[in-house]
Parts: structure tokens; sequence; C-alpha cells
């Protein structure tokens, strides 16, 4: 623990000099309450947002910060899935090998992609039958989402297993206002379409919200085209979306929910051309449903919510034999994810608050795979975890303090304790507010996947990952007139992680060995004037295998993303600029470890209105053609633009 304060003081006190001699100070008018509030009256300040949020629309707690992506913020990126705008949330860092569809990682703050935890509208989404029991990335499409959160480090006590690294939580829109139809539709580069329909409205106490979209990618080569491979790897879905939640009285609603995705993909066997590969296909089918409800008592001074989610993956690859290679191999993985939580909040006295929650997880699945006619059968397995957790939150207008403790017993890893602590304090000078500091500590754990429990190459006695993190951050909001603020928010941080499971070479099986810690910050700016917009987020990682000393590869020390907005009557141009420094990465013929070249990108989106109901989009990708690779033997986009067109009936 010493170890790990003296890392994050040393660290935040460099860094608060570097970037933040003017964090103390204060410019321009006095910085009132208001300051601190988040402004999302218009679409240009609701970008990306460094916000206190409540997450999974529980009750407001103002020690877990999270960067809010508003529907603002994904209709102003125009991107093609989610990860395209998450690229640009500091501490994030996503890694696709190829074109869309193919397989995207995305880590927090140098956690592995499966430390994430994904929840949509609620519902764990993870895959309980992949490897590190990650979330497939690849194909997440934006439509009909009307919200994304990101909370970094550990949250187990609030959210159970699985989020050692940090939580992506995504929150499907609601109907709102009469009865809409809105459409959309998209051309571009690499014969991509893009199609989408969907009904909202809000008759009486009832809201609901209805999407269909199919997408269609005929591609570049996943394998990098600059080494020698050509054949395209396309990629296309059919998804659809549903919500409707019915206010029973004002003091209760029930939610209910759904969200499918269809996904064919045209993949290659890894990177490089002599893995380019003509007929090897995946084809993954996920759905998430869940009923949630929400009531207030006594005077809102009790409130409780519970639910009931359910998640399911299907995945199916085949690789016929061709001229590449004469083995024929197929793989087939099915997953179940159940979870039934419930949770109650309590006002205790003044500025005192106790949260009680408790939930049931209950994840099966089961596989069969053959290579060159050899099979390898899972046959259904399953784990559970039952989790208890009790929250203590203390507030006022300038301070808060909460401490929480968890409890889970799970059928395998046995038992597991969780904890977090948090407290910021508004500095003032008079009535005038300086800044506001916090700090954090928090643990988190992940069980063992079933893959790595019961596959051919799985151990049944191995234990749960464990992981820790201490984080301390400043935030200086400065107010310069109604229409000008700036605001700097500097976080550093020391995440250590045990009992990793790692692949032994010489036995063919999973086992508990590695360690890794991680050290960083990250520094969040936003400027706005009227209608122009800054955006600034820069990282600096210091990531390393504690067993080696090597650092994480793919994780690269330094990385910036920025964006530029313009906004008129009736149009919005937002320039998008992201650069990664050079990074550890495999070379993909020799397997050698090397260093992956620093690259930067910039993308334009352009938004015009054409009347009230119709507004057209255009986008350019890779405006200066880069020629560049985020995972070694991997290719892409270049050049690229995309026209679209949307309208409201």
């Amino acid at each position: 623990m010493n170890r790990n304060v003296r890392g994050i003081v040393k660290l935040f006190a460099y860094l608060a000099t570097v970037f933040g001699v003017s964090v103390f100070s204060v410019h321009g008018a006095s910085v009132g309450d208001s300051a601190y509030a988040s402004d999302s009256s218009t679409d240009m300040s609701s970008s990306l947002q460094p916000v206190i949020v409540t997450p999974s629309d529980r009750d407001f707690e103002p020690s877990r910060k999270a960067t809010v992506l508003s529907e603002a913020a994904l209709r102003r990126a125009a991107p093609t899935t989610v990860t395209d705008v998450l690229r640009l949330v500091p501490g994030i860092e996503v890694l696709r090998q190829g074109g869309v569809g193919q397989t995207t990682s995305v880590f927090i703050r140098g956690a592995r992609s499966e430390d994430t935890l994904v929840l949509i509208d609620g519902v764990e989404a993870n895959d309980a039958m992949s490897p590190g029991c990650g979330f497939d990335f690849s194909s997440l499409s934006p439509d009909n989402i009307e919200r994304i959160e990101v909370f970094r480090g550990p949250q187990s006590v609030q959210f159970g297993a699985g989020a050692t690294g940090g939580v992506i939580n995504i929150v499907t829109k609601d109907g709102s206002g009469p009865t809409s139809l809105k459409w959309s539709g998209e051309l571009g580069s690499y014969q991509t379409t893009r199609a989408a329909i969907g009904v909202h409205g809000k008759p009486d106490d009832i809201a609901y919200s209805v999407s269909v979209e199919t997408f269609q990618f005929a591609g570049f080569s996943a394998a990098s085209e600059k080494s020698g491979a050509t054949e395209l790897d396309g990629s296309k879905w059919f998804a659809t979306s549903f919500k409707t939640t019915w206010t029973a009285s004002p003091a209760s609603s029930v939610t209910a929910s759904y969200r499918r995705a269809d996904v064919e993909t045209e993949l290659d066997r890894g990177g490089g051309a002599a893995n380019d590969d003509p007929n090897n296909l995946s084809r993954a089918l996920q759905s998430v449903a869940g009923l949630s409800t929400k009531t207030r008592w006594m005077e809102n001074r009790l409130r409780t919510t519970a639910g009931i989610y359910l998640s399911s993956v299907e995945r199916k690859t085949r690789n016929e034999p061709d001229n590449q290679s004469t083995t024929d191999s197929f793989d087939n993985f099915e997953s179940t994810n159940r979870k039934a939580e419930f949770e109650t909040d309590a006002v205790i006295g003044d500025n005192h608050r106790l949260r009680v929650g408790l939930q049931f997880r209950d994840e099966s699945g089961q596989a069969d795979s053959a290579f060159g006619g050899a099979p390898t059968v899972i046959s259904r397995q399953s784990q559970s975890t039952v989790g208890k957790s009790l929250t203590y939150f203390y507030e006022t207008l300038d301070t808060f303090f909460d401490v929480g403790i968890r409890h889970d017993r799970t059928s395998v890893a046995g038992g597991k304790e969780s904890y977090r602590i948090a407290l910021g304090h508004d500095l003032a000078l008079g009535e005038t507010k300086i800044a506001k500091v916090s700090a954090s500590l928090g643990t988190g754990f992940k069980l063992p996947s079933l893959y790595q429990l019961y596959s051919v190459y799985g151990d049944q006695t191995l234990q749960s990952e464990n992981s820790e993190t201490i984080e301390v951050s400043i935030e200086k909001p400065i107010r310069f007139d109604e229409n000008s603020s700036l605001t700097f928010d500097l976080t550093a941080y020391q995440s250590r992680f045990k009992d990793l499971i790692d692949y032994n070479m010489s036995t063919n099986k999973y086992y508990n060995v590695a360690r890794a810690s991680n050290l960083g910050a990250e520094l969040e700016s936003r400027f706005e004037n009227g209608s122009f917009m800054w955006i600034l987020g820069y990282v600096y990682l210091e990531s390393h295998d504690e067993s080696t000393g090597l650092g994480l590869l793919r994780r690269p020390q330094h990385g910036m993303s920025t964006t530029v907005g313009l906004k008129f009557e009736n149009s919005e141009t937002s320039v998008q600029y992201r650069i990664r420094g050079a990074r550890p990465d495999i070379d993909p013929v020799t397997f050698a470890r090397t260093t992956a070249e620093m690259y930067d990108v910039v993308d334009i989106v352009h938004s015009q209105i054409l009347t009230n109901d119709i507004r057209l989009r255009a986008r350019i990708e890779n405006v200066f053609n880069r020629e560049y690779e985020e995972v070694l033997g991997y290719g892409t986009s270049r050049l690229s633009f995309y026209l679209g067109i949307s309208g409201t009936l």
C-alpha cells in the first residue's frame, strides 16, 4: 500500500506541475456552484464530459465519476461501431485487428480487454465461453443508444465479478414525446451500406423505443495488405433493439428491454500475408434482455430497484480446406448469463445514506470444435455467484465520503471480499470554489472463465483474479462568462493485478501466476465558447508484467485525442485527431517481441440540417491516408468517405 501511495503522489505532483500550474489559480470570473454541474443544454457541450453520473440509473453517487458519451456525442462522431467513439476517451485503448467486424479489444487503463465488464441496460453481456470471458466489441452498433458511461478502475463493490479493470455501461433510448418515426441511411468506401429505422414515443404513461438496423461492409484484408495479403474480409449484421417503460405511478415504474445482433464476418488466420484466408467465416448471435422495477417510498427516503436479466451468445466459425491450408476446422460456442438483483437505498439522517444490495448470477456454456478431424467437446458447465453488499454514503454540498464492502460466495472459487473507499472535497477561498479534489481506493475480482476451467487446457482448481487501484484527482473549472468555460480534470492512479490467469506453454494448461502493475495519469480538458468547442485528452501509462519486468503488449506510454468542433445555425463540423506512441508488440512472422511505431490519424465529420426533419452527414476517415497498424500484421482503413442522411416523420 505504501509503495502505491508513494508512486501516486510522485506522479500526480509531476503532472500537476507540467499541466496544471493554473490548476490552483483562478482566471476570469469567479467560479460558483454551477461551474461543477454538467451542461448538456446544447449539443456542442455534450460531447465527452467527465461528469458525475448515476450508474445503471441508480441513485446519485458523488464519488463515482465517469466519462459520459451522450447521444449528441455519438451523432457528432458518426461512428460505425461504438469503439470508434470510445477511442476518444482518455484511459481507453481500442485495438482492431483489421476492418469493421474483426476482433476488437478495449483496454481500460492498461488492463486486459476481458477485464472490462460490459452492461447493456443492466444486462451483463460478456461471453462466458470466450477464453477470458470478454465482450465482443467488434460489431457493437451505436444505433438506438442514449448514452455510454465509462467507469475506470475496479468496480466490484457495485457490479460484482468481472469489474477488475473498469465498466462500460450502455443505456439504450427510452421513448419521449409524441410518436415519431426516425430513419437513416449511409453509403461509403469499401462498399459500405447502412440503413436503420425506429419508432419512438411516450403516449400517456408508457414510453417505448423500437429500432432495426442493417449493415454491410465489403472490407479490406484483415491481414495487412502491405505484407502482401489481398483477399477482402467483410462483415455484415442485422440488429434489433426494443425498450419500454411503464410509469405505474409517480413513485414506481417497470422497464423491459431487448437487444439482438446477428453478425457474420470473414476472417484471416492471423497477421501477415501467410495468413490470408479466403473461406474462414465466423457468425455470432448475441441477445440481451432485462425486466426491472423502481419504487420510491416514504417521501423518497427509501428507494428500491429489482431486476432479472438474461444474455446469450452463440459463436460459430468454419474454415474449409483451400489453397492456403488443407486443414478443415470448426468451432461452436454457446453461453448464457442469468442475473437477479435487488437493491435498496435508505436515507438514515441528514447527509447520511445506506445502500444494501443482493445479487445472484449464473453463467453456463458448452462448446465443440475440431481441427483436422480431431474433435474437442466441452459439455455444458456452469458456475454461480451470490453477492451481498453494504455501502455507506455521507454527502454535503462540498464534501462526500463513502465506504462499501461486498462478499461474494462463488460455486467454483470460494468466497471473495471487495471494498471501495472514496472521499472528496471542494477547495474554496471564501465563497469562491477553486477546485474539487477526490481520492479513492478499491478492489475488484474476476472469476476464471468456463473455458479456462473446463476445456482441455483448463484447470478446475483455478482461483479468481484480483485487482486493486488507488487514484487521486483534481478538477478545476474556470468560468469566463455565460458562454465561455474551461475545465481541467487530472487523475493519477496505480493499479496492481495479481493471480492473473495465464497459459503455460510447457503443460498446455491455464494457471494462476501472472502479476501486472499500471501507473498512469489522465488529463481531460474542455473549452467551450459559444459555437466553438475544444476537447483534449492525454494519457500517460507505465504498464509492466511484474514477473518479467517487460512492458505489457500493445499499451502505448503516451496517447492523445483531441476534438475541435464548430457549430453554426444549421451545420456543425468536428475534427478528431488521435495519436498513439510506440508500444511493444509481437512480430506476426517471427513471433519475437518488437516495437510498433507511433501513428496518428485525423477524421472529419460534417453535419448539415437541410430541413427541420432531415439532416445530411459526411465523414472522412484517415484524412491524410496514413498507412499504420494498431496491431502488427493487421490492416487499417485508408482514406475513406461516407455520406449519410437521416430524418424524422
